[in-house]
């Protein structure tokens, strides 16, 4: 389908222009968070599948960790046990979701780039996210809870949402056109 263009815009005008159109079509994807988050959708199954593979990382690390259910339980020599869950805000769903708003708002990409940058992005978000748990964790065993609980509220928190983005910046590069042409 060809696009109509609007007549007599300057090369500026025209750039601006499709910045708004990119804007307004990422406003509409981002819906589904307010959706998710308005009714309450469980995520459970990602929760479980969360800690079960954190469990392993942490495992691998050589923390003595047990997940039950959601929750993980992280034994120190010496030490009160860590217990934590694993909520549905830590799974990173937020951030597949702006990364796929963000890849799918840009205009004049062919589907197949399109589904292989999804399914790329997500998996490298899901590994993220997996990382940011062993992190907290380690951060909570070096420095204590206070220490584990900043870098979780506000470090990582705001992390996620620029892995999204990095990861959008890098798929625009390999799917071989400037963003300013989208």
């Amino acid at each position: 389908m060809r696009q109509r263009k609007i007549r007599n815009l300057t090369p500026k005008q025209s750039r601006l222009w499709e910045l708004e159109k990119f804007l307004l079509r990422m406003i509409l994807l981002v819906a589904p968070v307010y959706i998710i988050i308005t009714f309450g959708i469980n995520m459970g199954s990602l929760q479980l599948e969360v800690a079960r593979e954190s469990e392993w990382v942490l495992g691998t690390m050589g923390f003595n960790a047990t997940s039950y259910g959601a929750g993980i339980v992280i034994e120190f020599a010496g030490r009160a046990p860590f217990f934590f869950i694993i909520s549905a805000d830590c799974i990173g769903w937020k951030a597949m979701l702006f990364f796929a708003a963000l890849l799918l708002a840009v205009q004049r990409r062919a589907w197949r780039p399109r589904v292989a940058g999804l399914a790329a992005g997500i998996a490298a978000i899901w590994l993220v996210n997996l990382f940011r748990v062993a992190a907290v964790v380690s951060v909570y065993y070096s420095y204590g809870p206070g220490a584990a609980a900043l870098v979780h509220d506000y470090l990582w928190q705001t992390g996620m949402g620029i892995a999204a983005l990095l990861l959008w910046v890098v798929w625009l590069r390999l799917s071989g056109k400037k963003l300013h042409n989208s």
